[in-house]
């Protein structure tokens, strides 16, 4: 599953790690 931030600000309040492929 790849995590979209809505509107950019849920990196600021979950920082998630990215999947790295």
């Amino acid at each position: 599953l790849t995590p979209v931030p809505d509107a950019g600000d849920e990196e600021d309040l979950q920082p998630r790690p990215q999947p790295v492929s």
